[in-house]
């Protein structure tokens, strides 16, 4: 399985990641995680 993401976006998501504080990465991270669960998990 690969992910959604090409390495251009992969390295501004990265990038916006670093910017933000360790509250907002916990934040960004959970909405990441479940985007990739729906991606991988179709069915919900």
């Amino acid at each position: 399985m690969s992910f959604p993401y090409k390495k251009n976006i992969e390295k501004s998501m990265k990038k916006f990641y670093d910017s933000l504080c360790e509250k907002n990465k916990r934040r960004y991270a959970a909405i990441e995680s479940e985007k990739l669960w729906l991606y991988v998990n179709p069915s919900g």
